[in-house]
């Protein structure tokens, strides 16, 4: 709410609208690339060149967003993607500096009558692009886009355990992780995990679901604090997950099949 922040040295350096081209206080995400910092902010996006130390606004007027509540951003060395809330998913080409939208084909309906035939809701909540792949999280299910093909993931084929998410991070072409208000889902592109406390009886659940719809539930001893999650990172097997009751740190135990991969976690208490 009070702008962008950058920590260095032990110094922080604070960018708001008015000393700086921040499109807007109220920024919802920040990603570095090369000598680029992208910002999603509640005014459209803000790009700072690091080196000239010059800003570059997107908005309504320069690109093809009609609304300009960017809610996240994910550079690549070529292109650049963003989730504009109610305006679906923006696309940045970096050698041609053109901007592209995609929408959904079904309008703002939250009723899917063209399945994998393009993005799968307009309200966007994240995007994640790697190896060439765009993963991106709405409030009414999930899409993948390879720059050819849509494949859109709906919990009545899928094994996502909500339509509603708020955060996507994509691992590679064919891992992901999905954020929803249900519990944190893992998809290695053929089977799907979900951890979270089980909803009726709040114990630690891990849910597998196979390439043929089979279900199973794998005992656990630990899950995410709490099932609505709001958002994940990760570096090699430690997890980290943001709730609704606080911060969650997981560690991925190996074995054989991918998503039979518990994940031990603890909750993160500044208090212990």
């Amino acid at each position: 709410m009070g702008g962008l922040s950058r920590v260095s040295a032990g110094r922080i350096d604070t960018f708001t609208q008015l000393s700086s081209g921040l499109s807007n206080d109220v920024v919802y995400g920040v990603a570095v690339r090369d000598d680029y910092v992208w910002t999603a902010t509640a005014a459209g996006a803000s790009r700072l060149n690091t080196r000239t130390g010059q800003w570059a606004l997107f908005n309504e007027r320069n690109t093809p967003m009609y609304e300009i509540w960017t809610y996240s951003v994910s550079p690549g060395a070529d292109k650049v993607y963003y989730a504009v809330w109610g305006a679906g998913l923006l696309e940045y080409d970096v050698k041609t500096e053109r901007w592209k939208d995609y929408n959904d084909p079904d309008g703002e309906t939250e009723i899917v009558l063209l399945k994998d035939q393009g993005l799968i809701h307009e309200i966007t909540t994240s995007v994640s692009y790697v190896d060439k792949i765009v993963w991106v999280a709405t409030y009414f299910g999930a899409s993948r886009y390879d720059g050819r093909n849509w494949h859109n993931f709906l919990t009545k084929d899928s094994g996502l355990p909500s339509n509603f998410m708020s955060f996507i991070k994509g691992v590679d072409a064919n891992r992901a992780w999905f954020c929803t208000d249900k519990g944190l889902a893992y998809y290695d592109g053929t089977n799907w995990a979900v951890y979270r406390p089980a909803l009726d009886s709040h114990r630690p659940e891990m849910l597998v679901r196979d390439s043929d719809g089979n279900t199973s539930n794998v005992p656990v001893k630990t899950a995410p604090a709490h099932n609505y999650t709001l958002g994940i990172d990760f570096q090699g097997d430690d997890v980290w997950v943001a709730t609704a009751e606080g911060l969650s740190h997981g560690i991925r135990q190996k074995a054989s099949s991918e998503v039979a991969q518990a994940v031990n976690t603890k909750n993160s208490d500044p208090h212990k």
